[in-house]
């Protein structure tokens, strides 16, 4: 199962730490927080490598989690946190709720056959939601990179459906996300929701997430997990991978990690005056 419960992850965190792991903080959305089944988190915990401090929560966006200035409480309490605990890396997940369900409403352009997959992103709206994202992150790194390194992820090429989470038998869950606001202007066909949602995503991982690691090398790192998922099997929702999924999520993560970390660790040192940290 899933393990939710604040009280669980701290006693297993501690328990972790008395092993002599490393500490890693780990902040974010239902990606690291999914209560139905085991989450990437879950299954970094599995592996035993790390004592993992955990701050996610289902639902959680960047605006809340960091902010878009260093005095936001968001950043002051993770800051907080990393400060206390020293961890090696901060594993991040967040974004994705600050790009969809009421916040994409006008960002996604009416129906237009002449239109490309990309051209549906309306400039004015869908560009003032990618800025947000942009500056919170920067925010992030500024903050945090000083401390340790950050490795965020820009989740992988979700699949619009009106599918939405299932909790209990005949109990309706949350969602879907993007799915009625690309029916709602005229987008049904589902290859084209499917384009359209690459585009996005792939806005996300180039525009923010890769020329944020590009500009702070050594304290930022982008892990991409696109392509990781088989469209037609490894998605539960819209926006949630099925188990089997979560499990390659994580190993892609993990392998990311590992072999970044020695380019990281180099920029690291340089920037930080030949300390490696």
């Amino acid at each position: 199962m899933a393990r939710y419960q604040a009280s669980e992850r701290e006693a297993r965190y501690r328990k972790a730490r008395e092993w002599g792991l490393p500490p890693v903080v780990t902040e974010g959305d239902s990606w690291f927080s999914y209560e139905l089944y085991l989450n990437l988190v879950d299954r970094f915990d599995d592996t035993k490598r790390f004592a993992l401090k955990r701050l996610e929560s289902s639902g959680d966006t960047v605006a809340r989690m960091v902010g878009t200035s260093t005095g936001a409480s968001g950043i002051r309490a993770l800051k907080k946190v990393v400060q206390v605990e020293r961890p090696i890396f901060l594993f991040f997940s967040g974004g994705g709720n600050d790009i969809v369900g009421s916040e994409l409403r006008g960002a996604i352009l009416s129906f237009n056959p002449q239109r490309n997959p990309e051209n549906y992103l309306d400039p004015v709206k869908w560009g003032a939601l990618v800025d947000g994202i942009r500056r919170a992150y920067q925010v992030l790194v500024d903050e945090i990179g000083p401390i340790c390194p950050v490795f965020a992820h820009g989740y992988d090429y979700f699949v619009p459906s009106n599918r939405e989470v299932k909790i209990f038998p005949g109990v309706p869950g949350p969602g879907p996300w993007v799915w009625p606001e690309m029916t709602r202007v005229g987008i049904v066909d589902p290859a084209l929701q499917r384009d359209i949602g690459r585009a996005m995503i792939d806005q996300f991982n180039d525009d923010v997430l890769a020329r944020l690691e590009k500009a702070n090398a050594g304290y930022f790192a982008h892990v991409d997990l696109r392509g990781t998922l088989d469209p037609d099997r490894d998605w539960q929702n819209e926006i949630h991978a099925t188990r089997k999924g979560f499990e390659k999520l994580a190993k892609r993560f993990l392998s990311i990690v590992d072999a970044r970390l020695p380019g990281v660790r180099t920029a690291r040192a340089a920037r930080l005056g030949g300390t490696i940290a």
